[in-house]
């Protein structure tokens, strides 16, 4: 049966070459869409060291967290794998429009931060800026050129139903934890940042604490929502973030992409095997009978197996 086999194969070597190759190619597809979930985790490490990203962040009204200042350092110190807690103060503009050049209004939760704040966690980090800084220019992240097409230097209106700014977009930036479709936060200067609080009333006044822990992410959220619920009147707005969600809802579109690759993969290489089965079955039934003709007209063993030798 042996000899039989690899007579075949050396009679069709031009087909076995061809379904070498595409066992190749559907191997080579499998790899590389390995090789892409990998190269982007490596990224994402990347740029979470480089920004310094906190690994969980919540967004609170202000008042709260003036009110349980105390419960919150309180909480900190209860948590022993907490590495850094920092609070910085933010606006959030909840069910407004947002809109840049000519695009259509976008409507949504804002976040907007002070670029010149001060803090370790989730230092602003802008990948790409105009030369010289308008004096009423706006940082965005950069999810919002990719998705939104927003571009350098178009005109970003805000609205509500009782006031309006506009800004124009000075630059890129790239967050971690707010710079995805889900979750966005733009960068204001101080002084504009500060004009704009005074413009949206106590309303919209946030706070985000940001915390690096060296624990599990997702139980110090459990915690730390727990916390919150628990003096919380059940009304007021409670945003949260963390790295592992952030990374999750970066890599969806890649996840389906790589599972189209794996699967067409797995489809090319059991149609070679299927092929090469039903091509080796039907070649060697082929040569079965002419083996069993060969007996029948007085060809012995030995004879028969010189004739497949090569």
């Amino acid at each position: 049966m042996f000899l039989l086999v690899r007579s075949n194969l050396k009679k069709s070597r031009k087909t076995s070459f061809a379904f070498f190759l595409l066992l190749m190619a559907t191997m080579l597809l499998s790899y590389t869409g390995s090789q892409l979930t990998e190269g982007f985790r490596r990224l994402y490490k990347e740029k979470v060291a480089e920004t310094n990203s906190a690994d969980f962040a919540a967004v609170l009204p202000r008042n709260f967290c003036e009110r349980y200042q105390e419960e919150i350092a309180g909480f900190r110190h209860a948590e022993g794998e907490i590495l850094v807690m920092e609070t910085l103060d933010a606006l959030l503009l909840r069910n407004m429009d947002i809109q840049a050049g000519n695009g259509e209004p976008i409507n949504g939760s804002w976040m907007i931060r002070d670029a010149d704040r001060e803090g370790t966690l989730s230092s602003l980090k802008i990948v790409e800026y105009m030369d010289q800084m308008p004096e009423n220019g706006i940082y965005v992240p950069y999810v919002c050129r990719t998705f939104f097409g927003f571009g350098l230097g178009d005109m970003l209106t805000i609205s509500s139903g009782e006031w309006e700014e506009t800004f124009i977009i000075a630059g890129f930036t790239e967050d971690v934890l707010f710079g995805s479709r889900s979750n966005i936060a733009f960068d204001l200067p101080q002084a504009s940042f500060r004009s704009l609080e005074e413009k949206t009333g106590a309303d919209c006044d946030a706070a985000v604490i940001m915390i690096k822990t060296e624990g599990s992410v997702g139980g110090l959220a459990n915690r730390f929502s727990e916390f919150v619920a628990g003096r919380s009147d059940g009304e007021m707005f409670y945003n949260t973030s963390d790295i592992n969600y952030a990374e999750a809802s970066r890599s969806n579109n890649l996840n389906i992409y790589v599972a189209v690759m794996n699967a067409a993969s797995f489809i090319g290489i059991a149609a070679c095997f299927m092929v090469i089965w039903f091509h080796m079955r039907n070649t060697l039934d082929k040569d079965l009978k002419e083996l069993g003709t060969l007996k029948a007209v007085g060809y012995g063993g030995g004879q028969i197996v010189m004739s497949y030798q090569p």
